[in-house]
């Protein structure tokens, strides 16, 4: 098992240098979104197949959710049946979202026991820069 999480931290840290390089090239917007996503689609077969931390019902949803037309889709958090994020136009995301959950979260099998705030499970939210420290003395971010 070591191995296999090994390999699965080497190969995730180089997808973390690949991303940087991406958002830094001066490609068109469409082909760096796609870049992306296969990064991100990298990302969760190596945390599927090295680090064993999704689960049936996450696979089905990122199944979903990349045949609805994600650019790319991958857990986030600790896996084990949290949750995914989903690269799709903005333009596309109101229906994508709308697909997902008739696909997925209202499904009857798939059917959650509240059902009056899905709108907490699936929204869409925008790409932002990362935490930062402010140095007050300097008034500069870091």
């Amino acid at each position: 098992m070591i191995f296999r999480r090994s390999v699965h931290v080497f190969n995730e840290a180089s997808r973390v240098i690949k991303f940087k390089e991406i958002c830094e090239q001066e490609i068109n917007a469409d082909e760096k979104a796609k870049r992306i996503g296969e990064l991100m689609n990298e990302s969760h077969a190596s945390c599927r197949e090295f680090y064993d931390c999704s689960s049936e019902e996450l696979e089905k949803l990122i199944g979903i959710k990349i045949k609805l037309g994600a650019i790319g889709s991958r857990l986030t958090g600790a896996g084990w049946g949290g949750c995914c994020v989903s690269l799709v136009k903005e333009a596309e995301s109101e229906k994508f979202i709308q697909e997902v959950m008739n696909q997925f979260y209202l499904k009857k099998e798939n059917k959650l026991a509240i059902t009056d705030d899905l709108d907490m499970y699936i929204f869409a939210s925008y790409p932002a820069s990362g935490a930062r420290v402010l140095d007050p003395q300097y008034e500069v971010w870091f």
